[in-house]
């Protein structure tokens, strides 16, 4: 038995090389962190209202939902009895205004607390306040639920490109945005489908 065996100091056993740390997604199963990946990818991407947290089914819907009221003007107008003016302030002021500031301090938020509970806690909002705006009586009604719909669909694009920024490498990273913003054109031909289909 002539192999050298490991020399042991009188402190104790020879300690070894602390083994270098990965950054990022395990790479054990590399057909699972695909599959992880793009659903992340698309899953942020087509939204993250409507039932998702992190990224599930929603930016698409929240421009669907931006949209499709705009699309109901007319129906909108005559059962509520809204004057012009008063759809113009529900459709507009009532909830961009909203949705610039909430947009910022959803960014702000994102950057010092957990992003996910950000993206819940506005998409528990925007889930509500739709519902509110959907029993909306009139004008009154509809103008107070607006803002908070706008409130949490502001959460959506600070934390979702955060999670995107912080999960995915920067080679791939332009890929990814180009994904998430494909929302932005089918949301708002997918409001224009809905009402069509529905009107």
């Amino acid at each position: 038995r002539d192999r050298a065996s490991p020399k042991r100091s009188s402190s104790g056993p020879v300690r070894q090389p602390p083994r270098k740390q990965t950054v990022g997604i395990s790479t054990k199963c590399p057909a699972w962190n695909w599959v992880i990946r793009e659903v992340t990818i698309v899953g942020a991407g087509t939204g993250m209202y409507l039932g998702d947290a992190d990224g599930s089914a929603p930016f698409v819907a929240g421009l669907i939902d931006r949209n499709l009221i705009a699309s109901f003007g007319p129906q909108l107008i005559k059962e509520l009895e809204l004057s012009h003016t008063q759809f113009g302030i529900v459709t507009g002021i009532a909830f961009s205004s909203l949705y610039a500031i909430m947009a910022l301090v959803s960014g702000v938020l994102a950057d010092r607390v957990n992003r996910t509970w950000v993206a819940a806690g506005g998409l528990s909002i925007w889930s509500l306040f739709t519902a509110v705006s959907g029993l909306a009586q009139g004008f009154v009604s509809l103008v107070i639920a607006r803002p908070f719909v706008a409130t949490g669909e502001a959460t959506l694009v600070p934390t979702a490109t955060a999670m995107l920024a912080s999960r995915f490498p920067v080679a791939r990273l332009a890929t990814v945005s180009g994904v998430f913003f494909m929302g932005i054109p089918l949301g708002i031909g997918g409001s224009f489908l809905v009402a069509a289909v529905l009107g």
